[in-house]
């Protein structure tokens, strides 16, 4: 038996004895020693039972070539013992590229399974022994992972043109072409074309082709992936460009209702939801993500797909991304997400917290998912899409998007009776949203500050068109500050706003500087009042109003979805108006508010000269 390499006892990540760790790799790639030798190498896993194969290029082993290296697929369980053969380095070392079945952190590809699991476990069962040492792929899935590798990995780096064989290839690295077929016709199978297409078509009919979400991935290293998914997806119904599948992980179903309510807080409507048993799991989790569902790098897994949940985003974003520059994906799915981390999954101890959910990167990519859950769903799922997007579209042309996060309502530049104006159209679910601007202009027909409304239908409503003009605000901008003051008449006229609703029992919520236009015609304009909400008896003291306070714990209306461990005065104005809550709520001298404003654009002055200081040394140190 060959002298097996001595393994130092490990116990947690990669140890090399003495108390020394080494950080596990962020990518395939590890070194073999030098002196420690191939064919020892090898030797030493077979000793040890791990499960691998070495992938291709076996014929010339153990020599290994130079520029080459080895490529060898293994379990899960059997990475820590791999990865304590394989301490060498680059400057010396035979470099070997280690991938596990699932993908695990530094073991997979473009962020991905390096195979389909289930065709990296088809590649370890009943290997082949090359040269009396050398474990081997079987001859059937030795063809079928060259296949995948040429298709997904290489792609037109293979030499292997898209649609004609004859076609004049780029050079590639091996002769991939005769490969495939010499490994046809020693597995028995029929020699496909040696093209890109018929290959991938093959690996279709089989079962071994990943979905799209994976084929994205490895399109950060073979754009021709791209290409491919995104001629699909430019065929789709535009009406569908918001539709999104939410998978739910099992860890995640005690939170199931909590998930819901964000989404809806994100404006997305939930068309249904389907409890996912454990045979639909296996089904799907080896089509979607590549099949690597393990916990990442999160303290603990999220489990299985335990629930799908289908929504539709009315007012979608569509722009592409980092991960595919080539296909148009809303950019709200992935700010749902963010959201639910920050709100539900952050507050829990870090030791406890997980990957809650997986979302549909695309339109294209939620339409694979239905199909792959369930016909029924994905019909209700696309017909419930289609019927939104049509009760949500306004009858007017659109010129430009104006609207932000987009939660409630989308905003938007149109073409009305011949000149430019304002058209807010809300969400099915935001509804309660469009009463309150209404209702806003019926408490206070007479004021100058509230646009008029030209139109109004059951979900939109049209006003003028105003133009933002700085110039109109005060001169004063505390150093290092972005904005400039808002002037004193401004605020005095904010005020009287505030205290008009207060005196017809309203309050004035989420009511902040961005609500403020200063037109260079119309003067200022105050807009957005969708958080315009009765309260308590009608007085006219400012004092306790909940546009500079924060309301009582006991209240139970709408509230922007922002902290309220602070409260909104000292979040948004006190930056604008350089006067304390305190005075500006009570002082009715304008005179003696501008001296305020003058002794509060000296105190921001400092502050911020302070801050900018500090952190230049803490850049400086690094502290």
């Amino acid at each position: 038996m060959q002298q097996m390499l001595r393994i130092p006892q490990i116990s947690s990540l990669v140890k090399l004895g003495a108390g020394r760790t080494k950080k596990r790799p962020r990518s395939a790639r590890r070194y073999l020693a030098t002196d420690a030798g191939v064919e020892k190498f090898f030797s030493t896993l077979n000793d040890m039972n791990v499960r691998y194969v070495c992938l291709r290029w076996h014929e010339d082993l153990p020599h290994v070539r130079a520029g080459e290296d080895i490529d060898l697929l293994i379990g899960d369980n059997d990475l820590e013992r791999v990865e304590m053969l394989l301490m060498g380095n680059k400057k010396n070392g035979t470099p070997v590229d280690v991938y596990t079945v699932s993908g695990l952190p530094g073991c997979g590809y473009c962020s991905a399974p390096y195979f389909l699991p289930s065709l990296a476990r088809f590649a370890l069962e009943n290997p082949r022994i090359h040269k009396g040492i050398f474990k081997i792929p079987s001859a059937k899935s030795h063809f079928y992972t060259m296949c995948y590798h040429v298709v997904y990995h290489k792609g037109p780096s293979s030499g292997l043109s898209e649609k004609y064989p004859q076609d004049v290839a780029r050079p590639a690295d091996h002769d991939y072409a005769s490969t495939i077929t010499q490994m046809a016709k020693t597995a028995g199978v029929p020699v496909p074309r040696m093209t890109l297409r018929d290959i991938d078509e093959l690996l279709d009919e089989e079962g071994w082709k990943p979905a799209d979400d994976t084929l994205r991935k490895y399109g950060s290293k073979n754009h021709w992936l791209l290409r491919q998914v995104a001629g699909v997806s430019h065929q789709q119904d535009p009406d569908l460009d918001g539709l999104a599948v939410f998978l739910v992980r099992d860890r995640a179903r005690v939170l199931l209702n909590e998930i819901i309510r964000h989404l809806d807080l994100e404006g997305f409507e939930i068309l249904g939801q389907v409890t996912l048993s454990p045979s639909d799991a296996d089904r799907i989790e080896g089509q979607i993500r590549g099949g690597n569902w393990s916990r990442g790098p999160w303290a603990l897994s999220g489990g299985r797909a335990a629930t799908a949940i289908s929504a539709f985003d009315c007012f979608p974003r569509m722009e592409l991304t980092p991960e595919n520059s080539l296909e148009l994906c809303n950019i709200h799915i992935q700010r749902a997400k963010e959201r639910i981390l920050l709100r539900v999954i952050k507050p829990l101890p870090k030791e406890e917290r997980f990957d809650p959910l997986h979302p549909s990167g695309s339109p294209h990519e939620a339409l694979e998912y239905l199909r792959l859950i369930d016909k029924k769903f994905y019909d209700h799922s696309c017909d419930a899409a289609r019927l939104s997007a049509r009760k949500s579209r306004q009858p007017f042309p659109a010129k430009a998007r104006l609207d932000g996060l987009c939660r409630r309502a989308k905003v938007e530049v149109i073409q009305y009776k011949g000149k430019a104006a304002i058209c807010k159209t809300f969400r099915p679910n935001a509804l309660r949203f469009l009463e309150r601007e209404l209702l806003a202009r019926t408490l206070a027909p007479d004021s100058d500050l509230i646009p008029a409304i030209l139109e109004a239908g059951a979900d939109y409503f049209v006003t003028d068109l105003f133009e933002h003009d700085k110039r109109q605000l005060s001169s004063l901008r505390p150093l290092f500050s972005k904005n400039k003051f808002i002037p004193v008449w401004a605020i005095v006229k904010c005020r009287e706003l505030i205290r008009h609703f207060r005196s017809k029992g309203y309050e004035l919520i989420d009511f902040t500087p961005k609500n403020l236009l200063f037109d260079k015609t119309a003067g200022l304009k105050c807009i957005d009042f969708e958080f315009l909400q009765k309260s308590g008896a009608p007085t006219k003291d400012l004092v306790g109003s909940y546009a500079w306070w924060l309301p009582p714990p006991e209240f139970a209306g709408d509230y922007p979805n922002t902290s309220r461990m602070r409260d909104p005065y000292s979040l948004h104005w006190f930056e604008r108006t350089g006067i304390p809550r305190g005075l500006c709520s009570t002082i009715t001298n304008s005179f003696l508010l501008s001296l305020i404003q003058l002794f509060g654009f000296s105190f921001l002055s400092v502050r911020n000269i302070a801050r900018a200081v500090f952190a230049r040394i803490k850049r400086v140190t690094g502290s």
